[in-house]
């Protein structure tokens, strides 16, 4: 296949977030340890701040040129975000530090926790913020101390991460009135952006994943109020959007006053939304090409032909994955146990930073070699391995394309079934997950 791609220099490439765990777990046994009363919160600090300066390295060393930093978490991201923007429920005001944040987070001698949710259509929880009457102040120093770090290592090649505004008022409980909330909370990033602006950031991701939900164009004037402020401080904002396509909300998005977009183009319909469209020439285009949500290696000549449908409506963009990479592990050659043609497809954190550098350096015609085409190859190669060593199951596959709606209907009718199932107690409790670790 012939690119069809014409840059003056390599694409920019990006990221937007890391797993947090640790390559080998650290950050959940120095938890554990912390919880157990066998490890002090000094350790557990250290801990995450090595995973993390590990998480950049490894992301520079790969080539990235605008690396997301600041997702790190000792527990969740959005809690991060509710304590430093003081939205603390009154019944953990009497805590403090790493005590109330893992009161909120676990509960505390029958104070409740924040209720958990799932993070969007993923398998991530999140801890639902409630937004009480009353403020707390905010505090964003343990956000600025990270940023300060990364820019020791990375340069202006750090790009800090930081939850939406109107996403975390969208995912949060209110006791306040929301047009209440949404002021206050828009005046608190006012402040953040602006000590941001004086360390020196060349650029912030904003990400506002609630853009994709169907009620989205409910928040339509908020978003515009919202951003129209943050955009006077004058620090480049990438807006972050992904798991989805825009929708109907596409066209207005695209007026937001912000420096950049990213859209997810592994789900949804964000590419014949860009077709239709088009996007502003006054904003750079975040392409995310690379699954961050599944666990194998690019399809090159799909991947390919997304990227040329892209270039062709913008030449301003740049290469990522399409969310953070959270959503995987570290890395596939640690699977030391697997089957090697099943190995060779996978695409875990670190594969995924190659495959991007790779797309990006593909759609470089002055490049000068043929290395981004000799690699594409192994990865055709590859899948072609995999695909004789494990092949389609043809029975199954025509089984599935001749499905009618009767196959889904039930064969006898509920009172029929109601006599063959076995008779359980009146509360009958299971668990479809890990057993909690408490006493």
């Amino acid at each position: 296949m012939t690119s069809e791609i014409y840059t003056q220099t390599r694409l920019e490439t990006a990221t937007l977030g890391y797993p947090r765990i640790g390559k080998s777990r650290e950050l959940k046994k120095a938890l554990e340890a912390f919880w157990r009363g066998k490890s002090d919160a000094e350790t557990l600090i250290q801990t995450r701040n090595e995973v993390e300066f590990k998480n950049w390295e490894t992301q520079l060393h790969a080539g990235i040129d605008r690396i997301g930093i600041g997702d790190m978490s000792l527990y969740d991201h959005v809690l991060d975000w509710s304590i430093r923007l003081g939205i603390i429920p009154e019944r953990f005001a009497s805590f403090s530090g790493l005590d109330r944040y893992f009161a909120m987070a676990r509960g505390f001698d029958g104070i409740r926790a924040l209720e958990m949710t799932k993070w969007f259509d993923t398998n991530y929880h999140y801890l639902v913020p409630e937004i009480p009457e009353t403020l707390q102040p905010a505090d964003f120093s343990d956000f600025l101390e990270t940023v300060h770090r990364a820019q020791t290592l990375l340069d202006n090649r750090a790009v800090p991460i930081v939850l939406g505004p109107v996403t975390l008022l969208r995912l949060s409980r209110l006791e306040m009135n929301q047009d209440q909330a949404g002021k206050q909370l828009g005046d608190r990033y006012l402040l953040l952006l602006q000590e941001l602006q004086k360390m020196g950031v060349a650029e912030v991701q904003i990400h506002e994943p609630a853009l994709v939900l169907g009620d989205a164009a409910n928040f339509k004037q908020l978003y515009q109020s919202t951003y129209q402020s943050l955009s006077q401080v004058g620090l480049p904002i990438h807006l972050v959007t992904y798991f989805d396509d825009l929708g109907d909300n596409y066209p207005w998005v695209m007026e937001l006053p912000v420096a950049g977009i990213s859209l997810d183009f592994t789900r949804g319909r964000n590419l014949e939304l860009l077709q239709q469209y088009g996007f502003p020439d006054d904003k750079e285009l975040g392409a995310g090409i690379v699954d961050a949500r599944n666990v194998w290696k690019i399809r090159p000549d799909s991947v390919l032909s997304t990227l040329e449908a892209i270039s062709r409506v913008t030449p301003n963009l740049r290469i990522q994955p399409s969310a953070s990479l959270q959503f995987v592990p570290y890395d596939a050659q640690r699977e030391t146990k697997l089957p090697e043609p099943l190995r060779s497809v996978l695409s875990f954190a670190e594969q995924k930073l190659l495959e991007i550098t790779l797309l990006a350096d593909w759609a470089d015609r002055s490049y000068g070699t043929q290395e981004p085409d000799k690699y594409l190859e192994v990865i055709r190669s590859q899948w072609q391995t995999f695909q004789e060593f494990s092949p389609v199951n043809q029975g199954v596959k025509e089984r599935l394309q001749n499905l009618t709606s009767q196959d889904l209907e039930r064969t006898l009718p509920y009172e029929q079934r109601q006599e063959r199932q076995p008779v359980l107690p009146p509360f009958p409790t299971t668990t479809i997950g890990s057993f909690p670790q408490t006493s």
